[in-house]
C-alpha cells in the first residue's frame, strides 16, 4: 500500500505552476436537468472527468487499476470503456477531446518504480493508440488539449524547470513552440477549436504569463495581473478570441480578449483563495471552475457578465436544478452550448464525478440588473449607476472599455426582454 501512494503521488504532478496528469486517480438532449455519477469500468475504479467534447456527448478522464491507472472515455449513454496504453506501458490518462468525441489526447506512461518515461498520445473513436511522443532529449510529455477536428494536438514536453510548450500536426508531427525572448520554461494548455490560437504560459523573469500562440507559430506574450507572479490561461472560447483563467498569489479569475484585454473578474465572493476557471462555452459567455470557500473545502463556480463569479450550488438550484443529496466541488468542463457540465462533486460523504445534462439556459436575463426577473426602467437606472461607477456590469459590449456602444448594447438586450 505504501508503494501505491508513493507511484501514485510520483506520476500525479509533474510540471509546475498547475500543468498534472493523472495516472491513480453526455449527451444533449431536450428534457429536465439530471445529475448523474460517473462510474468505471472493467475493474477501473475511482473514475475522474477531465473533458468533454463540444457537442457534450463524450467525456474522457481515467481511474485506477491496482497500482496503475487507466484513461477512460464515457458515451452519451454514461458507459464507460477503458483506452488502451502503449506497448509496454503501465498508465495512460484521457484529458483532451475533439468537438465531436472522434478524437482523444492524453497520455501513456512506463513506470519502472526507479525511470518514468511518458509520451503523447492520440486515441481514435475506435480507441487505437497512436505514439505523439515527446520532444528530443524529454523524458516525459503531455497532450492537454486537441482541436474540433483531432489536427492539431498541444502539450508540455520536458520536467520542470525545462519545459517546452509543443503542437503536434499530422503533416508536420511535434515541434516546440517558440519561446519568447528570455523565457526559460513554456506551457501550452489549450488549442481554440478552430485549431486557430494555442493558450499557455511562459515564465519570464520569475513570473508565469499568459501567452497564446497563432497557428503559424508566432507568440504572444499577453501579461497578466499586476502584483501577481502566476497568471494562466485555462480556457478558450471557439474561435480563440477570448480566454479564461486565474491569478497567484491574489487568487482572482481573469478573462481575456482581442478588444478589451486582461479583465480582472474578482474571487467568488467569500472565496479564502485559489479561484480557477478551468472551461468555458463556445462564445466565451459563461466559464465555470471552483473556488476554496473553507480551508480546503471547495465548491463548483460559474462566471457569466451579469452574475459575476456564483457558486453553483446556489445558482443551478435557482434554475430550477435538483442537486439534492450533492454538493459541487468543482466544475472542470463545460460543452459548447452550456448543456452539459462535469466535475466532481461530494454525495454520501464521498468524492465523486459527476456529469450535469439538460441545463437550463445559464445566461440569465442580462437586462434584468436589478435582479427582480423582469426588465423594466429601473434596469436603465441600474446601468446608468453601473456606468458611472465603470462597473464590468456596464460593459455590455465586452471590450473593456466604457463607451456609446454599451449603452446600444444594454438597449437591444432590452428589448429582448426577459422570458
Amino acid at each position: 500500500m505504501i508503494r501505491f501512494h508513493v507511484r501514485a503521488r510520483r506520476l500525479a504532478y509533474w510540471a509546475a505552476g498547475g500543468t498534472a496528469f493523472t495516472c491513480v486517480t453526455g449527451g444533449t438532449a431536450l428534457g429536465q436537468a439530471t445529475i448523474a455519477e460517473l462510474e468505471g469500468s472493467a475493474g477501473v475504479i475511482a473514475p475522474r472527468a477531465y473533458g468533454i467534447s463540444g457537442d457534450g456527448r463524450t467525456i474522457v478522464g481515467s481511474g485506477s487499476l491496482g497500482f496503475d491507472g487507466r484513461g477512460l472515455t464515457w458515451d452519451s449513454d454514461l458507459v464507460a470503456t477503458v483506452l488502451p496504453v502503449l506497448p509496454g506501458d503501465t498508465c495512460a490518462t484521457a484529458i483532451g477531446v475533439s468537438a465531436g468525441g472522434s478524437w482523444i489526447a492524453g497520455t501513456s506512461t512506463l513506470d519502472t518504480f526507479t525511470d518514468v518515461t511518458t509520451n503523447a498520445v492520440l486515441w481514435n473513436a475506435d480507441g487505437t493508440i497512436r505514439n505523439l511522443g515527446r520532444l528530443p532529449g524529454d523524458q516525459r510529455a503531455s497532450a492537454t488539449s486537441i482541436s474540433a477536428d483531432g489536427s492539431i494536438v498541444v502539450g508540455v514536453s520536458g520536467d520542470f524547470p525545462q519545459q517546452n510548450a509543443f503542437v503536434w500536426m499530422a503533416d508536420d508531427g511535434m515541434v516546440a513552440l517558440e519561446a519568447p525572448p528570455a523565457s526559460t520554461n513554456e506551457q501550452a494548455f489549450r488549442v481554440s477549436a478552430d485549431g486557430s490560437w494555442i493558450y499557455g504560459t511562459v515564465l519570464i523573469d520569475g513570473t508565469r504569463q499568459i501567452a497564446r500562440w497563432a497557428r503559424g507559430g508566432a507568440v504572444q506574450v499577453i501579461g497578466g495581473l499586476p502584483g501577481n507572479d502566476l497568471s494562466l490561461a485555462r480556457a478558450s472560447s471557439e474561435d480563440g478570441s477570448i480566454a479564461f483563467g486565474y491569478t497567484s498569489p491574489d487568487s482572482v479569475l481573469l478573462r481575456w480578449s482581442e478588444q478589451g484585454g486582461i479583465e480582472d473578474l474578482g474571487p467568488l465572493p467569500g472565496s479564502t483563495g485559489r479561484d480557477t476557471l478551468w472551461d468555458t462555452n463556445a462564445d466565451g459567455t459563461i466559464a465555470v471552475g471552483y473556488s476554496r470557500v473553507r480551508a480546503e473545502i471547495f465548491h463548483a463556480t460559474i462566471w457569466t457578465r451579469t452574475t459575476g463569479v456564483a457558486d453553483l450550488n446556489d445558482y443551478l438550484p435557482a434554475l430550477g436544478v435538483d442537486l439534492r443529496g450533492w454538493t459541487l466541488r468543482t466544475a472542470e468542463a463545460i460543452s459548447d452550448d452550456a448543456t452539459v457540465m462535469l466535475g466532481l462533486g461530494v454525495l454520501d460523504g464521498e468524492v465523486r464525478p459527476y456529469v450535469i445534462r439538460n441545463l437550463p439556459p445559464l445566461l440569465p436575463c442580462t437586462a434584468d440588473l436589478d435582479g427582480d426577473g423582469e426588465a423594466t426602467v429601473f434596469d436603465f437606472l441600474e446601468f446608468q449607476n453601473f456606468f458611472a461607477a465603470r462597473d464590468p456590469r456596464a460593459n455590455f459590449d465586452g471590450d473593456g472599455d466604457f463607451t456609446f456602444f454599451d449603452f446600444l448594447a444594454f438597449q437591444t438586450a432590452f428589448d429582448a426582454g426577459c422570458p
